[in-house]
């Protein structure tokens, strides 16, 4: 995962904090995916996983 990014946040539509990657093509693409809401993250490239579920939107369960 990403170097610069030192944790991932709390999902954005539940604040769950269990979550899996998907691999999703041959492009070495993925996606998190939430294990409490089953929200999903932009399918980009693994060393953007976090950098692109942390920037989601936040609602009443962020904790910065």
């Amino acid at each position: 995962m990403e170097k610069n990014c030192k944790q991932r946040r709390p999902c954005p539509f539940c604040g769950g904090n269990d979550y899996h990657v998907e691999y999703c093509d041959r492009t070495d693409r993925h996606h998190i995916v939430c294990e409490n809401c089953g929200a999903e993250g932009p399918i980009v490239k693994r060393d953007e996983l976090l950098s692109t579920w942390n920037m989601a939107k936040r609602r009443k369960y962020d904790r910065p």
